[in-house]
Parts: structure tokens; C-alpha cells; sequence
């Protein structure tokens, strides 16, 4: 792109980003934030949503965590999702659903793209032998 005199934006970093993560090259996504800044574009939420969401897809929860921390990020739904998918991805089902009913109080609420996560945790918290923990997902109204 530099040699055809074209600058990237925030939405071909982002992209790059979320295609090193996918490939697991977290630490090849990084190395690209960096340059990123170096070019006068700050990270946006979906940046570092992504890069959590890399992280998570590791295994690396607290990696993913520290980094919320550390720039003080305000955790959107797709924060939530991604680190709600890991912890459940890595066997820690007591800790999404704890981090779910987290989300719902925060007044955030699954949208299309996370529909399917309560399901889910509603599914391996069943076949985990932990049916009472399922009683917070279901409205008995």
C-alpha cells in the first residue's frame, strides 16, 4: 500500500489485526498496532476487542484481561463475548457465567452477533453436572 502511495486507515489495520489473531499470530497483530500508532492512528475499541478476542482464543485470560486493564477500556457487548467465549472455551464455566450475569447488569445484553453464547453456556453448564447454575439464564415469568 505504502508504495502505491496509500495509507492505511483504521478498518484495513483492524482487518490485518483480526487476520493475524485468527492465524493465532497474536504476537504478529501486536507488532501491527504498533506500527499502527507509529502512523498517528490510535487503536479503537474494535482493535483492541479483536486483539482481546486473539488472546482469549489462546487461552491467554489473563493476557486478555491485562490489556482491558491497562488501557482502561470500557467493555462493550463484543468485549464481553470474546471474553466470555474463552473463559468457556477453556473449561472455566463458572467464571462466564459469572462474567454473563456481569454483562446483564452492566445493562448490556446479547445482540445478534452474541446471541447464541447463552445457549451455550446454558448447554455445557448442563452437561457439566451444574444444572443449578442454569437458573439465572432462564425466566420462569
Amino acid at each position: 500500500m505504502h508504495r502505491k502511495g496509500l495509507a492505511p486507515d483504521h478498518i484495513t489495520y483492524n482487518t490485518m489485526i483480526h487476520g493475524y489473531c485468527k492465524a493465532s499470530n497474536v504476537n504478529e497483530a501486536f507488532e501491527l498496532l504498533d506500527e499502527m500508532m507509529r502512523n498517528g492512528l490510535m487503536p479503537n475499541i474494535v482493535t483492541y476487542n479483536t486483539l482481546i478476542a486473539g488472546y482469549c482464543g489462546l487461552g491467554s485470560m489473563d493476557k486478555a484481561d491485562t490489556e482491558m486493564i491497562q488501557k482502561q477500556l470500557i467493555p462493550n457487548v463484543v468485549t464481553f463475548f470474546a471474553l466470555i467465549n474463552g473463559l468457556r472455551k477453556n473449561g472455566k464455566m463458572l467464571e462466564a457465567k459469572d462474567l454473563f450475569q456481569k454483562m446483564l447488569e452492566k445493562g448490556l445484553f446479547p445482540c445478534l452477533f452474541s446471541s447464541n453464547l447463552p445457549f451455550h453456556l446454558f448447554e455445557e453448564l448442563s452437561l457439566s453436572n451444574n444444572i443449578l447454575l442454569c437458573f439465572p439464564f432462564i425466566d420462569f415469568s
